[in-house]
């Protein structure tokens, strides 16, 4: 890339550079616009069902967990729809995020309520 000299200091020499018009500028700004108004039409859209059934078990093993071994039963379907989604997305969205941390304490409150149960601890403290 050449320089020249100019009155305003050294400038890129024009004709390597494309010179953009007005018109140019406000035509790319109201693509952006409109892109940014667009709904989403990617893959990763349209494959968050993983996600949305991994954050609702999730929710249902912590509301269950008490419930004879249901919240364990949501939770592992919580972290393994969430495993799934992961798989299939290549990350972790927010959803799959979500359903398996809730997951996670679904079965850490599932297990707990089992090992109370199994062990009668509230029988003993009873008595």
């Amino acid at each position: 890339m050449s320089f020249d000299y100019k009155d305003d200091g050294l400038l890129p020499d024009v004709a390597e550079e494309e010179i953009i018009t007005e018109e140019e500028k406000k035509t790319a700004e109201e693509k952006k616009e409109e892109e940014y108004y667009e709904l989403p039409d990617s893959p990763d859209a349209r494959r968050r069902g993983w996600s949305v059934i991994s954050l609702f078990s999730g929710i249902l093993a912590v509301l269950l967990c008490s419930v004879y071994y249901l919240g364990i039963l949501f939770a592992v379907v919580s972290i393994a729809s969430a495993l799934v989604s992961r798989r299939r997305l290549g990350y972790f969205d927010g959803l799959s995020l979500a359903g398996l941390l809730v997951g996670i304490v679904g079965c850490v409150f599932g297990g707990f309520a089992l090992v109370v149960d199994v062990t009668g601890v509230l029988d003993a403290l009873k008595k």
